[in-house]
């Protein structure tokens, strides 16, 4: 399979190959040939990696095809985009494996050196992949333990890394796509308001370390929602003296607001109900003989 380089990069820009003009989405296209969305779980080559490629594909041409799934790139958009840059076409050849996901891992993984936070980044893109999102059904959608493992970082790891691409500025997630910044740091800045994590990054790594240290103290200061809640004693004091079914409906349900028992009240049948009442009514007769005597 060759693959058509006649079209002109997007735009024609001078730089061939800035990450804001690749669009790391889904449905971005390189020249004719898109990216297959397990390509996208990791971060695109940049900078002076990537113009190394691109002078070693001048000088030596390409020297690992480019394996395609579905007709779109599934390891190698890197060099897809260096032959374009180099004006070398590129060879193709589709995926003939059986775990296309494990493929794409594999081989980023060993040529490529990425820390810890950029594995994370990585496992939250494919946790969050859904069956069906790459048109391809033999590839079953990842858990977040599955994906923490194929890229050997903990769970915790991934679930900041999701609140980073879930709640983070465009520019937050780049800084921990490239390195710059830890997942666990951009965990933090991701509370701020979206100006003052762009500002963050932007201000360097002393910058952002203090932005994370502002948001974390801003975290802590908040009031816990469980230290709110009221006790049982101050929220009925009518169930105190009353037995439950002399209470009233507004009562009762002060009653359950105040145990935290709401949920699961609606979910009862009517006899676990009264089972529950009984139960609340032996306690409030254990209380009242406890202060008689």
């Amino acid at each position: 399979m060759r693959a058509d380089i006649n079209a002109n990069t997007p735009g024609d820009r001078t730089d061939p190959h800035p990450l804001d003009e690749l669009d790391c989405a889904n449905a971005r296209q390189l020249g004719t040939l898109l990216v297959h969305p397990l390509a996208d779980i990791f971060p695109a080559m940049q900078g002076t990696d990537f113009d190394a490629l691109v002078e070693s594909i001048k000088q030596n041409g390409l020297r690992e095809t480019i394996i395609t799934l579905d007709g779109k790139i599934l390891d190698g958009r890197n060099r897809y985009r260096a032959c374009r840059a180099a004006g070398v076409e590129p060879r193709c050849e589709p995926f003939s494996g059986d775990d296309p996901t494990q493929f794409v891992i594999d081989r980023n993984l060993n040529r490529r050196h990425l820390d810890e936070s950029q594995r994370a980044m990585v496992a939250a893109k494919l946790a969050n992949m859904k069956r069906g999102d790459n048109q391809h059904t033999s590839i079953e959608a990842t858990s977040k333990e599955r994906a923490a493992q194929l890229l050997n970082v903990g769970r915790n790891s991934v679930e900041r890394a999701k609140k980073v691409q879930t709640k983070g500025h465009p520019e937050l997630q780049r800084a921990v796509d490239t390195g710059q910044i830890s997942v666990s740091a951009a965990a933090s800045i991701a509370d701020l308001p979206k100006g003052e994590q762009k500002a963050a990054v932007r201000g360097g790594k002393k910058a952002a370390a203090k932005a994370a240290k502002k948001a974390k103290a801003e975290q802590q200061t908040k009031p816990n929602s469980k230290s709110l809640r009221p006790k049982p004693e101050r929220l009925a004091p009518p169930l105190n003296s009353l037995s439950w079914s002399e209470a009233t409906p507004e009562q009762r349900t002060k009653f359950i607001d105040a145990v935290g028992v709401k949920p699961i009240w609606e979910a009862l049948t009517q006899e676990m109900k009264q089972q529950l009442c009984d139960v609340v009514d032996a306690e409030i007769d254990a209380r009242e003989a406890s202060r008689a005597a």
